[in-house]
């Protein structure tokens, strides 16, 4: 794809971006609520009761299932969304609590609230550098790894990390179309930094042969912040549910504005539940915020084919 087909993808999907967040709030109801329940579909007969008390009844694609109802699969196979969550019953399965906790609506309003209220980075410009983002981005010297979207058919000529102006790391060894660099000794480096200064501004600068130099400027990740991060991503590991355990490290990641860590979160939770707009949205969103507006819109498109 040459750049101006990148260009002409990047403001298409704008368009879309924003009749998709339109739709999401005017349809919004408890079907498209992600802490509701959603009946993904029926193979057989299927009964549903309010309590253990109340008579069952037959389950039909239109029954609104609530918290505090119960499911039970008579034959054939029962698929639900609680949550957010996949839950698959069969005739082997007792009846199944539908449970909707409040940690579960608190979750999901502060992840909503992070990626469709706050700021994204604007403009057209393709070229740029996402990992770590330059929108008030955080770097984690511990495990960063530097990831940027060059001008196609441009050539590399050189990387540098600079604090205040003054150069303190430097390569020019590369591989022709390289987009990513995991660099020990860079990230050593910015250790030594942290410890010295845990607020410099550092930037990271690509040069190209054939075309402007990008650069991204960002703080680092403090090692209090580090520490309390491990504990954040420790108890959202603990939570028995796939989907939830990654709404709460996307959550962990964006209060420390490790936005680049949060994207990957929202693409793993939009694998798990790929068919709702609401999650799209988000997911597009923080790839915008870190910069790396290739993939938003690609992935904004992809939600209209």
């Amino acid at each position: 794809m040459n750049i101006r087909s990148r260009r002409l993808l990047l403001r298409v999907s704008r368009i879309s971006l924003l009749l998709m967040a339109t739709c999401s709030i005017v349809f919004a109801d408890a079907n498209t609520d992600i802490t509701s329940v959603k009946i993904e579909h029926i193979d057989g007969r299927s009964l549903y009761r309010q309590s253990a008390r109340s008579p069952a009844m037959a389950l039909r694609q239109s029954t609104r299932l609530t918290n505090g109802y119960q499911v039970r699969c008579l034959s054939g196979s029962l698929d639900l969304a609680v949550c957010g969550e996949p839950v698959r019953l069969t005739p082997a399965d007792a009846w199944h609590n539908i449970e909707i906790t409040q940690s579960h609506r608190e979750a999901w309003r502060r992840f909503q609230s992070n990626l469709v209220r706050a700021g994204s980075r604007s403009g057209d410009t393709i070229e740029a550098i996402y990992s770590p983002p330059s929108n008030g981005g955080v770097a984690d010297p511990d495990n960063l790894v530097f990831r940027w979207h060059g001008r196609p058919g441009s050539h590399l000529k050189s990387a540098s990390i600079s604090v205040d102006r003054h150069e303190i790391w430097h390569t020019s060894s590369w591989k022709r179309g390289m987009e990513e660099l995991d660099s020990a000794e860079a990230r050593s480096i910015l250790r030594q930094v942290r410890a010295r200064n845990p607020r410099a501004l550092v930037v990271f600068e690509l040069r190209f042969v054939d075309a402007p130099s990008i650069d991204s400027s960002f703080t680092l990740l403090s090692a209090s912040a580090a520490q309390s991060l491990r504990i954040n991503l420790k108890n959202a590991d603990a939570n028995p549910s796939q989907f939830w355990r990654h709404v709460g490290r996307a959550i962990a990641y964006h209060s420390r504005h490790l936005y680049f860590e949060e994207s990957r979160e929202c693409l793993t939770i939009l694998d798990i539940d790929a068919g709702r707009t609401d999650l799209r949205l988000c997911t597009t969103r923080a790839l915008e915020r870190t910069g790396d507006l290739i993939s938003a819109a690609a992935l904004s498109m992809s939600s209209h084919q």
